[in-house]
């Protein structure tokens, strides 16, 4: 009996304007977008009074069968949230390129190990710098929010493509969480949980950079450049992957991120 006392209450409760602590005061016609735990939510109220969204724990918000997000509930319509541009502590950024504090255009040759300074790209550039069979290739940043299909098709780009062909390095900022899922629409394996500041380079350009430029990358001090570059001490920057390793396409850990779906979520 207490049981369904609770439960009956509880159902209640959404359509009643009573103000309580950590929850979301959504008026009737009114539409909000609710952010709690890592998941955000736009909220459409079509009820005649206003009504109150639960997320103090995530277990009302969306983990579990009794959570707000895992039934329908009357008179609301739940979407989920546009992304949201990224911002100096909350991005995930990849480029076909490694990276560094500044971008870099051609120096030396692609077979030259000791001369292997190609399209260096400025972390957070999302230019295009260089053309590959019809495909533009470069930088790209994501914000807060979720992406279904990173890769897309050349027709209709995803949000990554332009970093997808040979993905060498990542950063993801200080206030940063990125889930990256192996399949489209955050299905399949969950091949990388990670929180920022990080900044990652594949293991295989290990054999195409000189040890000088190396340094740059892994040990250089680059807090000169501003608070975006000051969140990645060289404590942050690591390969991934074996060192010397495969090139992209064989195995290169990096290179498989971009063919599935991500969750970018902003602590």
């Amino acid at each position: 009996m207490k049981k369904l006392l609770v439960a009956i209450l509880s159902s209640a409760c959404w359509a009643m304007p009573v103000a309580a602590a950590d929850t979301t005061e959504i008026g009737a016609g009114d539409t909000k977008a609710v952010v709690a735990h890592g998941i955000c939510r736009q909220i459409t109220n079509t009820n005649t009074n206003p009504v109150m969204i639960p997320h103090k724990m995530a277990e009302e918000w969306s983990i579990g069968e009794n959570s707000f997000l895992a039934d329908a509930r009357p008179g609301l319509t739940v979407q989920v949230c546009p992304p949201q541009p990224p911002t100096d502590y909350c991005f995930f950024w990849g480029s076909d390129s490694l990276s560094g504090p500044e971008t870099i255009s051609t120096i030396g040759t692609f077979f030259d190990p000791d001369m292997w300074i190609l399209w260096r790209h400025k972390i957070g550039d999302v230019s295009i710098n260089r053309t590959y069979k019809g495909e533009t290739l470069g930088g790209s940043n994501l914000g807060f929010g979720e992406y279904p299909d990173l890769l897309g098709t050349k027709e209709s780009p995803g949000p990554f493509r332009p970093a997808a062909f040979s993905l060498d390095s990542v950063a993801i900022g200080n206030a940063t969480r990125v889930i990256v899922y192996s399949g489209k629409n955050f299905t399949g394996e969950i091949i990388a949980d990670l929180h920022g500041p990080q900044v990652l380079v594949n293991g295989y350009t290990s054999r195409r950079i000189s040890k000088e430029f190396e340094d740059s990358i892994f040990n250089d001090d680059w807090s000169y450049a501003g608070p975006l570059f000051d969140q990645f001490p060289p404590s942050t920057r690591r390969y991934i992957g074996e060192v010397g390793g495969p090139d992209p396409g064989s195995g290169a850990p990096l290179f498989d991120w971009a063919n599935g779906s991500a969750k970018v979520i902003c602590d």
